[in-house]
């Protein structure tokens, strides 16, 4: 039923009133008031009493801001089964309005009608209050509009006369894209490309997140990181007896793997352009490349990105299910692995958070193989994968610049400077695990955690990081980037391993760096220890050196997996770049990692 007052002009300044102070009720306005409030109005009649609410906000009315608030709240509530409501019951006016926002509307007189009608609504839908959500259904729509006008100067648009200022749709496509981040749901439906029953999505996933991820924001990507902010926390289920946590954790697997495939496709779902080299020459406003990269342009989203996929590290070297505590994460193959950490170091926060992350898996993994080997368990897989992650950051590193036009000390020093800030995340990560745990020994899969990174130099509350981290004295690449180093390095982890679980007094070994009840830091620790006497040490307290050589040969050729694709055939660093990670030229046999298993 109309409210024929409102509806025919003449409604008092006391109706407004009574409207208002209903849609903003501390307990709320009944999903069967909403539905009947907003279906007696045309888009026409709810933007005038937008309008009004806001003309008294701005004359000092103490309640019209919250009135305009509860304009918007009311409409996510009415879109939102949770509530009780659903996107059928919204308006169709409104809904037209949105789907008009990414496709012809067939009755418009002018092209720009649509984006002028969208305007106005996401000024209504902006006022919303945070915590307040739109369905999944209305986020997903929201999204494609969000996707579509931010890809408007970017290529030609058949139904919006195009503006030459590129930030022109900026603010409404932001808004939209917030409000429907709000929904981890509808995020999970983008990054996996499926409708809320399921099946395939009938829109390209590609086609609403590329521009969105190669928008020059004027947030630095703060607004499109609530696309992906929810999958670090989901990743792990904090009671794996509780299925609706398992549920979650299956569910945030699934979305890191559909970010990581839209990030590494040599060849768009959507257009058939390379994604990957996309993100690394992100389109000007004329859709011409440029020398500007994905975590150049937004690298508040791309330490969104990084930071959710840390948790899957493992699944990116293809670890089996028993070896990672995740769930839902394909198998994205060796050579997309590479290019999304190679985008990841697009931005040095970024990509100190995923490759830190690796460098702790591959620690926990060595760490794993000791102390499952004083129970008689031989994990000789965990060296494959330990060595195949260590490779991932050393060639995602190289192949990041090899992109950069840099001088070749500049691209040494960065380069170096990255490896540092990684050993730093990775020390903070493993201490933090390990201390966390009682007896502080790890027995499980690494437990991936922004607040271990909380309690350390290296992220604010937010859970981002602040710059370069400090207590990293001594870093030396050759840790990882010669066979002896690398030795060296899981040598010292199941050291490590084994004098945490007390099988290993350190004042009884040869450190001259040793304090009290442990070891040297891996930065302080005696190279000529670890090579010659560490195999030893660790063969007298349980692990016997046939194992050990075993453990070590697998993680030198789990090392040599990644290698011996990007860089087939004697390729070098720029060749291997530019023909297998961009031109995907990739050798036979080279697409999955167990090839030849």
């Amino acid at each position: 039923m109309r409210d024929e007052p409102l509806a025919s002009g003449a409604a008092r300044d006391t109706d407004l009133e009574r409207i208002g102070r209903t849609l903003s009720l501390p307990s709320g306005a009944s999903i069967e008031y909403l539905d009947a409030f907003y279906n007696s109005l045309d888009e026409d009649e709810l933007a005038n009493l937008h309008e009004t609410y806001k003309t008294w906000e701005a004359e000092g009315n103490p309640d019209a801001a919250r009135w305009a608030d509860g304009l918007g709240n009311g409409l996510l509530i009415l879109s939102n089964p949770e509530y009780g409501g659903s996107w059928e019951s919204v308006p169709q006016d409104i809904r037209d309005t949105i789907r008009y926002g990414y496709e012809p509307d067939p009755n418009a007189e002018h092209p720009g009608e649509p984006l002028d009608r969208m305007d106005r609504l996401g000024s209504i839908l902006g006022e919303a209050n945070p915590q307040y959500r739109p369905g999944t259904e209305m986020g997903i729509e929201m999204s494609r509009v969000a996707g579509y006008m931010a890809g408007i100067p970017t290529y030609a648009d058949p139904h919006i006369i195009p503006t030459p200022d590129p930030s022109y749709y900026d603010h409404t496509a932001s808004t939209f894209l917030d409000i429907a981040t709000r929904n981890t749901d509808t995020s999970y439906h983008l990054l996996t490309g499926t409708d809320v029953d399921g099946s395939p999505a009938d829109f390209s996933r590609d086609e609403v997140l590329v521009p969105l991820l190669t928008r020059e924001w004027a947030d630095d990507g703060a607004t499109l990181a609530g696309l992906t902010e929810w999958i670090a926390a989901d990743a792990l289920p904090a009671d794996p007896g509780d299925p609706a946590a398992v549920i979650r954790a299956e569910r945030a697997g699934e979305a890191a793997f559909g970010l990581a495939e839209v990030l590494s496709a040599p060849e768009s779902e959507w257009n058939s352009d390379n994604n990957f080299n996309r993100f690394l020459h992100m389109p000007g406003a004329s859709r011409e490349e440029t020398d500007l990269t994905i975590g150049d342009v937004n690298p508040v989203a791309v330490r969104s990105f990084a930071t959710a996929l840390s948790p899957f590290v493992g699944d990116m070297v293809g670890s089996v299910d028993d070896a990672t505590a995740t769930s839902g994460f394909g198998e994205l193959g060796p050579v997309p692995a590479t290019r999304v950490f190679t985008l990841m170091n697009t931005d040095p926060a970024a990509g100190a958070l995923l490759n830190g992350a690796a460098i702790a898996q591959a620690t926990d993994f060595d760490r794993r193989f000791a102390l499952e080997q004083l129970d008689g368990v031989n994990k000789y897989s965990y060296g494959t994968y330990s060595g195949r992650l260590q490779s991932l950051v050393e060639v995602g590193l190289s192949s990041t610049y090899e992109n950069e036009k840099l001088v070749e000390q500049a691209a040494i020093d960065n380069r170096n400077q990255s490896r540092a800030d990684a050993y730093a995340v990775a020390q903070t990560l493993v201490t933090g695990a390990v201390t966390a745990l009682p007896g502080g020994v790890v027995t499980g899969p690494l437990v991936y955690s922004t607040g271990v990174l909380l309690q350390s130099e290296i992220v604010d509350a937010e859970g981002r990081y602040v710059g370069h981290p400090s207590g990293v004295e001594g870093f030396d690449s050759e840790m990882y980037l010669t066979e002896t180093g690398a030795e060296n390095t899981r040598r010292y982890n199941m050291l490590n391993a084994l004098v945490d679980a007390g099988r290993v007094d350190p004042a009884d070994m040869p450190f001259s760096q040793a304090e009290g009840h442990t070891i040297p830091e891996r930065t302080k620790a005696d190279e000529h220890v670890l090579t010659n006497q560490a195999a030893s040490i660790i063969s007298e307290n349980g692990i016997d050196y046939g194992s050990q050589d075993m453990y070590l040969g697998s993680a030198s050729n789990g090392a040599g997996d990644l290698r011996n694709i990007v860089y087939a055939d004697q390729r070098d660093g720029t060749d291997g770049f530019r023909d297998v990670l961009v031109n995907d030229v990739v050798p036979a046999g080279g697409e999955r990692w167990n090839y030849g298993a």
